[in-house]
């Protein structure tokens, strides 16, 4: 079993006539191994005798050894001499590190069996047949049988270590750092300490160390002393070995510049700067030599000293001036670089320099503020993607607000243009169209023809860069992602009630017969007005027929209603949805104070001529919008938000742009039936003509019930 050992395995032998030899320590009490070692070669060893020194713990071990490879240290016999064994004397540290081995024999066999220790050395004792046993001062000094008892007295450190010149490297300079600096001799022991006499070199680290060789890192102070030093190998036993003047410290020049950066004053074109003094001095120990200076336009260098180019001594100074040059506009960066022979060489001065520019001209700045794709309502995000939702092959509108910085500047036409879906649109506008706060709104109309999310619409302003402005990295405006979407086509049929059958006077006034002009007009506008307001593409239909309407009040609007859809199925193509046009006093006739009306699960519906509005109305009534109580809905919007909701918008066919208008699910006032305007409030704002339009909310429930 081994513990603190210094050799941990065994070191061969075939064990017949020994092994290796044990060195084993205990606690005073024998309950405890503090240390246990092998100690041997490669062939057998035998163990002769075991000393202790009583005043330091050490330990001696003595015996014979065939091995050549025996552990060895500090040794005064360092190699085996001859014979099949030589003597061997280990000493041992009382925590078990090997302090010193040797070997002890001549060209016979030796063998050591007794040995012991006092103030004045170690004893050995043993046996030997070699001729050439190392004697001094003997009595007896030749071989006089075989074999011969030898007594050797050893002193008790062993053999001190030994430099082996030069060192390498064995000089440096100030503030070098040397990561291998090697030391060769003998008896080097494994926690040898490199050291140097003065101050100024420090021992780093240490790379390896052996019996014959020292490396390890060091690092000389840039204040270190020039000259010699004496290196130093300290073994643990405290015996040294001093190389007087074995390395040398160089000197070296070294560079400092004052100012370190300058930065030139604002310098008008074509004018030369004040010059600027730049101080070198040498702060190093030896000469320095200044071999180039150099720099780039519109720097110069001018003025330097005589002494640039030769040596500058410790402590001395040389100089030039530095002048900036600007022959067009900057800012400008440059440096000037100084070559010498300083170890940090080059030194590099960073320089900077500003130009004073006459006025510029007075130039405008253009920018593109907004860009609002609609087709219906602004901002129209159907599926929560942050995508403008837009219907295929419906025609939409792009309003871009262009804004003019110093719009007086601004002395030429300047177009603005859209790419989307591959198509590029063009507009132009003139500098006497801006408004007082230099603002411009262009609309743009495209049509989108092809499906698909995350479609790109762009927009520049002066996209040739044909106008001349302060700023031309502003002119584009932050792409637009769009979602291009299919929903249906509408195809609504129109019929017409054209009088009344027969009247039932007096129970009820009779209605007029119907305005043909009024219902042409009505057609065609409340048609406009659904495809205007509605997610589709086109709405088809046309005027299909026309009959007397039934006199019997309430229940003959259910028939007339039957009786055009039956009338309209029978036209092509098929509709979706069926528009009776009645003529005015329709309703009262039917005792009821409205402009149009709808029935639960009928997709025909009634509407007085003069309310073209009212169709877009009672169709979306069918297709869920806002069902009346009566159909078991939440009822009509302007009986739950009267008069309605607030409507965006804008009408692409017309230009006409929408702003907190009246959603036409609600209360439209008869004044307004006909120009679309009403004066009453909406949302906020005082009281104004506002037009009929559609609300998000309800245009959202459209498009997704319209959605293929």
């Amino acid at each position: 079993m081994v513990q603190n050992a210094f050799q941990a395995s065994y070191g061969g032998g075939a064990c017949v006539d020994g092994g290796d030899v044990f060195v084993t320590k205990l606690n005073s009490a024998g309950s405890a191994l503090l240390f246990s070692t092998y100690v041997g070669g490669s062939g057998d060893e035998n163990p002769g005798n075991l000393s202790l020194d009583s005043a330091t713990g050490s330990i001696f071990v003595v015996g014979s050894t065939p091995s050549l490879n025996f552990p060895i240290l500090n040794a005064f016999q360092p190699q085996f001499a001859g014979g099949a064994h030589d003597a061997f004397i280990s000493k041992f540290s009382s925590s078990g590190g090997l302090l010193y081995s040797s070997f002890l024999g001549g060209n016979g066999d030796d063998g050591a069996g007794a040995i012991a220790v006092n103030a004045t050395g170690v004893y050995v004792a043993g046996a030997t047949n070699s001729t050439n046993l190392a004697t001094s001062g003997v009595f007896q000094s030749s071989l006089a049988s075989d074999p011969d008892a030898f007594v050797t007295k050893i002193a008790e450190t062993g053999s001190a270590p030994a430099i082996s010149p030069p060192v390498s490297p064995n000089s440096g300079t100030q503030g070098q750092t040397i990561p291998n600096f090697t030391v060769n001799g003998s008896n080097f022991d494994p926690a040898a300490v490199l050291s140097f006499s003065g101050t100024g070199i420090t021992v780093n680290s240490y790379t390896s160390r052996t019996a014959m060789q020292i490396v390890g890192g060091i690092t000389i102070a840039s204040t270190a002393a020039t000259g010699s030093y004496d290196v130093t190998i300290t073994n643990p036993d405290s015996q040294h070995v001093t190389l007087t003047g074995g390395f040398t410290v160089i000197g070296q020049p070294a560079i400092s510049v004052s100012p370190s950066q300058i930065t030139f004053p604002p310098t008008p074109i074509n004018t030369r700067s004040a010059p600027v003094t730049v101080t070198i001095t040498n702060s190093g120990t030896v000469g320095l030599l200044i071999s180039d200076i150099s720099t780039q336009t519109p720097f110069a260098i001018i003025n330097p000293s005589s002494n640039i180019g030769a040596s500058i001594p410790p402590g001395g100074t040389a100089s030039f001036d530095m002048i900036f040059t600007p022959t067009v506009a900057g800012p400008f960066s440059g440096s000037v670089t100084i070559l010498s022979n300083a170890p940090t060489s080059p030194t590099v001065i960073p320089l900077q320099g500003t130009v004073i520019l006459p006025p510029p001209p007075e130039l405008p700045d253009l920018s593109i503020t907004s860009v609002r794709p609609v087709q219906v309502v602004f901002d129209a995000d159907i599926d929560g993607d942050h995508e403008t939702d837009l219907v295929l092959k419906k025609p939409a509108g792009v309003l871009v607000t262009v804004h003019v910085i110093n719009a007086v500047a601004l002395k030429v036409a300047t177009t603005v243009q859209l790419q989307f879906q591959q198509v590029a649109y063009r507009k132009v506008f003139q500098p006497s169209e801006l408004t007082n706060s230099g603002d411009i709104q262009l609309t743009f109309k495209m049509v989108p023809v092809h499906l698909g999310t995350h479609q790109l619409l762009t927009a520049i302003v002066d996209p040739d860069n044909a106008v001349l402005e302060t700023d031309e990295t502003n002119n584009s405006f932050d792409p637009i992602m769009l979602s291009i979407r299919q929903t249906r086509s509408l195809v609504i049929h129109y019929v017409k009630i054209t009088r009344i059958s027969r009247c039932l006077l007096p129970l009820s006034p009779c209605y007029r017969p119907l305005d043909e002009t009024a219902a042409a007009t009505a057609f065609t506008q409340s048609k406009d007005f659904i495809r205007g307001t509605y997610p589709v593409q086109t709405i088809d239909g046309a005027v299909v027929g026309n009959f007397e309407g039934n006199a019997i009040p309430l229940a003959g609007m259910k028939a007339d209603v039957d009786r055009a859809w039956t009338i309209a199925m029978q036209a092509t193509p098929t509709p979706d949805r069926v528009v009776v046009l009645v003529p005015t006093g329709y309703f009262l006739y039917h005792t009821l104070n409205v402009a149009g009306y709808s029935f639960k699960n009928k997709k025909a519906v009634l509407v007085e001529v003069s309310c073209w509005s009212c169709a877009a109305h009672e169709v979306g009534h069918t297709y869920g919008l806002h069902t009346p109580k009566s159909w078991g809905g939440p009822g009509e919007e302007y009986q739950t938000n009267p008069p309605g909701n607030c409507a965006t918008g804008y009408w692409v066919d017309r230009d006409v742009p929408v702003t907190q208008g009246l959603c036409f699910m609600g209360s439209v006032p008869s004044t307004a039936i006909q120009t679309f305007t009403f004066p009453r409030e909406c949302a906020t704002g005082p009281l104004a003509i506002r037009h009929v339009w559609i609300d998000p909310v309800d245009y959202k429930f459209l498009f997704n019930t319209l959605s293929q």
